[in-house]
């Protein structure tokens, strides 16, 4: 599969693990990246946000707490 990053394929990828929280950041992490398709990781600091924009394809979110 073209456009996998910072994954290593050979292994189970526990989300969790992959973008570590930081006070005050927004910290992300892509995972895929091609023509068709954009996989980011974010983790967020209360109050933390990423700006407005546009993009030309769907986006999914989901909400998983998790304190430092």
């Amino acid at each position: 599969m073209t456009g996998i990053k910072n994954m290593d394929m050979s292994k189970v990828l526990v989300l969790k693990d992959e973008v570590a929280y930081q006070p005050g950041q927004v910290v992300s992490k892509t995972l895929a990246q091609n023509e068709h398709l954009s996989v980011t990781l974010f983790a967020f600091d209360k109050g933390e946000e990423i700006s407005t924009h546009e993009s030309g394809c769907s986006s999914w979110k989901k909400k998983a707490k998790q304190k430092p």
